[in-house]
């Protein structure tokens, strides 16, 4: 695994912290299935972070 992958979870995780979902589930849960759907590194990162941009005031300045 790549270090800015591993960041990008970190960053995720952080984050989503003390999140649930609708069914009581750790939100982080989400992001992180939605990034084995995909294929590429770059895709991976993306989808482990979309909801913190949309989600948790995070820009995306922030994470640059």
């Amino acid at each position: 695994m790549s270090q800015t992958l591993e960041r990008a979870i970190a960053i995720a995780a952080t984050a989503h912290e003390g999140q649930v979902d609708k069914g009581g589930s750790p939100y982080i849960l989400h992001p992180l299935k939605v990034m084995l759907r995909v294929n590429t590194l770059e895709e991976r990162i993306v989808a482990v972070l979309h909801d913190v941009v949309e989600d948790c005031g995070i820009s995306l300045d922030d994470l640059r």
